[in-house]
């Protein structure tokens, strides 16, 4: 739509008038959608509403409130930052996740992992009636699947682990603002190192760094906004998975259970590990690159070298 020096903002007075406007502007500009939206007016309704502090839920009740200038000069920066490539969640600082509201910022990944529909359905059929006492959310991040987890399964202690400390400061404030401070635990460390001593978990929940070289240069920009660390995983989007797989049977007790998202690096996952039973969903949200992994097999797994980690070429 050309340059845009001079300011729309006052020929735009109320709240439809900068949904139609936003919707228009996102889908003139094509913006990358995939980080919580899945439309163009889904994505201009969640930077107008974000930005503005305002209840999708109650849209109809202030769809004609007119702003105040300065509402309107805020809202025609965001807009632009986010025809720039910057994703919305950053610019609201809000992400909806599972129909939970988390706190998100460029310290963390956007909440978007089908692991939590997964949650929401109670991990069945695999868990059956053994619900988890002990739940690890690895690579936590914003602390959004923990959190998550920890709605599903309310009689469970959950611990949210990452390397990052900048993530855990995230992470410390969405387990706050969902009032769950007397079971979810924050650790601070290296994979599993951040659990060293624990007792082994029933249920250890991964959503790990594991975009691979190839896809990592191809992302969309909005994905570059993302915090490097938690996304890019090495030529194959394994760097992190093969320790921690290495380790696990330590952590994840013979009768839990392991849910691990691979993204696009499954095909990597099962060239890599072609003797383990890995059991492949299939995701309320349809696509693939989450399995499954019970505790037994994990053991059994580990006890024939089948997780060994370094260079497992022949001699």
């Amino acid at each position: 739509m050309g340059d845009y020096a001079v300011s729309v903002a006052p020929s735009l007075r109320t709240v439809r008038d900068w949904l139609r406007y936003a919707t228009t502007r996102l889908g003139q500009a094509e913006v990358y959608l995939g980080q919580g939206q899945e439309t163009v007016w889904d994505e201009a309704a969640a930077l107008v509403f974000g930005c503005l502090r305002l209840p999708q839920d109650r849209a109809e009740w202030i769809l004609d409130g007119v702003l105040l200038p300065e509402e309107g000069a805020a809202l025609e920066a965001a807009l632009e930052r986010r025809v720039g490539g910057t994703p919305t969640a950053y610019l609201t600082g809000l992400a909806p996740y599972c129909g939970w509201e988390f706190h998100v910022d460029e310290r963390v990944l956007i909440p978007r992992s089908p692991l939590g529909a997964m949650l929401l359905e109670g991990l069945q059929p695999w868990l059956g009636e053994a619900l988890p006492e002990r739940i690890l959310d690895m690579c936590t991040g914003s602390g959004c699947l923990g959190i998550v987890a920890a709605f599903a399964f309310p009689e469970a202690e959950v611990v949210l682990a990452d390397i990052d400390g900048d993530a855990l400061t995230v992470a410390e404030r969405n387990v706050a603002k969902h009032g769950l401070e007397h079971r979810v635990r924050l650790r601070a460390g290296d994979g599993l190192a951040a659990v060293a001593g624990d007792a082994p978990f029933d249920l250890v929940l991964a959503n790990p760094p594991y975009v691979d070289a190839a896809s990592m240069a191809a992302l969309p920009r909005e994905f570059h906004a993302e915090p490097r660390h938690a996304l890019a995983a090495g030529p194959e989007g394994l760097e992190f998975v093969e320790p921690f797989l290495a380790q696990l049977p330590t952590y994840l007790a013979a009768t839990g259970w392991l849910v691990l998202e691979v993204g696009h690096s499954e095909a990597y996952l099962l060239e890599r590990y072609p003797l383990v039973p890995w059991i492949f969903p299939d995701l309320p949200q349809g696509g693939a690159g989450v399995v499954l992994l019970s505790g037994a097999d994990l053991h059994e797994a580990g006890a024939r070298g089948a997780l060994a980690w370094g260079d497992t070429s022949p001699a």
